[in-house]
């Protein structure tokens, strides 16, 4: 009873939290759908779906809207540079630059202001208040409505009018929106979760040409090899540990007969991995993954007793088809990295599309400031169950 009532207390705390931090007061009647705050967009006198392109969002107790509330609804003329990465906005009378590189806005007559836009899943948000101040337009944000306006000369009616008349609009509004998936993040303006680059199955006569690029590029992988693997390639499971990667243990057989043929199976390999190097691994993977319906308590045990640390390898591309390209192979692992919330292990394979696309993912990665990290035993291992 004590678990559930701090399991409450603990998601109303969380909820305070968010409401603080996107600057969004706790009496207000927003709701949160598909990652954001719902907040209503009205221009003038017309009320407008909730959209990407309509609804602002709170950031840092800013409120920023979509640059196309001025372009489309307001009348506004709008350019974006994608090569210098700035946006201008005129409304004929005047224009501000937004320098999305620089954090700053400045006008025609090159005075700089210090407001930012933000690029978010494929949209420019602009600061509301500020860019509808600089260009004459009236603000108002309704907190506890979360309803924000825009007017200019053309609106007729007050925003009291204007709430009482769109009262019932409000809830179909947002019951088309909770209908709506969730929109993909885009790849430019999301960041990746932390990934452990891991290598398994068969090497092959592009494992030389991998190892060349992680060394050039100072990448650390962990490669699963199995018995046969090792005895087939001592050349190059030397080079591996020798170039200061990490050596797990794999498996070639599929889901196990028992608890005994998997430990027999990791022996095997750490048996040939004695041979080759003169050391053992404690590090493993189970074919299918650890929540396999597979796997019972029995195995879990087995392991743990053997002292064995169970990896889940939880991207797997499809790098082996006699089709993969390397660049749609990165844009897959890419669009896997930014959709989840934890770190993941990234399971490559030693073929030429996955060679061909480690540089455009590294190249990502670098841009958008992630984490590509080493994996050994003092890790805590990636599972599906955690």
């Amino acid at each position: 009873m004590k678990k559930q009532v701090f399991k409450r207390s603990l998601a109303v705390l969380l909820v305070l939290a968010m409401c603080f931090l996107w600057g969004i007061s706790a009496d207000t009647s927003a709701i949160f759908v598909n990652g954001q705050w719902v907040i209503y967009t009205i221009t003038n006198d017309a009320i407008h779906p909730l959209s990407y392109q309509t609804m602002p969002f709170m950031h840092s107790s800013v409120l920023y809207i979509p640059y196309t509330v001025f372009s489309q609804h307001m009348g506004f003329r709008e350019i974006y540079n994608d090569r210098e990465n700035i946006l201008i906005l005129s409304n004929g009378d005047r224009t501000l630059f937004f320098d999305l590189d620089q954090g700053i806005a400045y006008d025609d007559n090159s005075y700089t202001y210090a407001r930012s836009a933000l690029a978010q899943n494929g949209m420019i948000y602009l600061p509301a208040r500020f860019t509808a101040e600089y260009f004459g337009l009236e603000y108002v944000y309704d907190a506890e409505k979360a309803v924000v306006r825009l007017t200019d000369s053309s609106a007729k009616y007050s925003m009291e009018s204007i709430l009482l008349f769109y009262s019932k609009t409000f809830d179909a509004l947002l019951a088309d929106y909770q209908t709506l998936p969730p929109p993909l993040p885009d790849p430019e303006t999301s960041d990746p979760v932390p990934v452990y680059l891991t290598f398994a199955g068969a090497l092959s006569g592009e494992t030389e040409d991998i190892l060349d690029f992680l060394k050039e590029n100072g990448l650390k992988a962990t490669f699963f090899l199995t018995a046969d693997t090792i005895l087939q390639h001592e050349e190059l499971v030397r080079r591996i540990y020798v170039d200061g990667h990490t050596i797990g243990l794999g498996s070639a057989s599929g889901l196990p007969a028992s608890p005994e043929a998997l430990l027999s199976e990791f022996q095997a390999a750490n048996a040939a991995l004695f041979r080759v190097l003169r050391t053992v691994s404690r590090m493993v993977y189970l074919p299918g993954g650890s929540v396999h319906e597979h796997y019972d308590a029995a195995y879990f045990t087995a392991l743990e007793q053997a002292g064995y640390q169970i990896w889940d390898l939880t991207i797997i591309p499809n790098d082996t088809a006699p089709d993969a390209v390397g660049g749609e192979i990165a844009d897959e692992i890419i669009m896997a990295l930014i959709t989840t919330e934890t770190e993941q292990t990234l399971a490559l394979h030693s073929t030429a599309a996955a060679h061909d696309a480690l540089a455009p993912l590294l190249d990502y990665i670098h841009r958008r400031s992630g984490e590509i990290r080493t994996a050994d035993l003092l890790t805590q291992p990636v599972r599906w169950d955690r």
